[in-house]
């Protein structure tokens, strides 16, 4: 819902890709960081927190070394910072149990090439498709159900591919149920087939633009990230 009702660039609903691409931006960040005194560590990833008691006291690296901190922050999902991180127990025993269960809602991939461009995606860039604002939210009652939601949210990443065919469709639909009620290899035609359907809603034709595909369906848990540390 957040992604298909932010505003970018003056355009409600819009979102835009930076100029010079994503690590351009993360050039920019960085650089302002170290100018305020921040000090990155880069493929050191970490093992553990460091804990006393109830505190959090900094993170253990996988090397074993020990970086104190007043405060840690994690850019993983709740169930891998809680559950992978911490002692057993830290969460709370409740909360452990639910956060162990399996993922019940996730993200697929329909990669489409095409033979040629349509008008609606002559600028290059990511475009998000949702008939309404609480597209997102419908689908996730939906997904956890283990059914394919019907109105699907959408977002496109378009790219020239500089060869044949010349242009990418890279999809993201989401959410949608990691273990859907008959499994994706009866559910996954069904899903192509939706998101094609949704697209010629859009683009009078579109089908016939199609040179290939590809799916990939969601995985089961969320994939293994960093745990960023901020100290004084």
């Amino acid at each position: 819902t957040w992604r298909a009702a932010q505003e970018m660039c003056g355009l409600q609903g819009a979102v835009a890709m930076p100029s010079g691409g994503p690590s351009q931006l993360i050039d920019a960040v960085v650089k302002t960081a170290e100018a305020a005194g921040v000090a990155f560590r880069f493929e050191s990833p970490v093992r553990t927190f460091d804990t006393d008691g109830e505190s959090v006291r900094g993170v253990v690296l996988a090397s074993g070394e020990v970086l104190p901190a007043a405060v840690v922050l994690s850019s993983l999902s709740r169930r891998q910072t809680l559950i992978d991180f911490l002692p057993p127990g830290s969460a709370g025993f409740a909360a452990a149990r639910q956060l162990e269960k399996p993922q019940s809602c996730g993200e697929a991939k329909v990669l489409l090439t095409l033979s040629a461009l349509p008008k609606l995606f002559e600028q290059p860039g990511r475009y998000v498709l949702a008939e309404k604002l609480e597209t997102s939210a419908v689908a996730h009652a939906t997904a956890r159900t283990g059914e394919i939601p019907a109105d699907l949210a959408l977002e496109i990443v378009v790219q020239a591919t500089g060869g044949t065919p010349p242009i990418l469709l890279s999809i993201l639909v989401r959410p949608v149920p990691v273990e859907p009620i008959g499994g994706w290899k009866d559910q996954a035609t069904r899903l192509v087939q939706a998101v094609l359907h949704r697209l010629e809603l859009h683009i009078p034709q579109f089908t016939g633009l199609v040179a290939g595909l590809a799916f990939v369906p969601p995985k089961a848990r969320d994939p293994f990230g960093m745990a960023a540390m901020v100290s004084p």
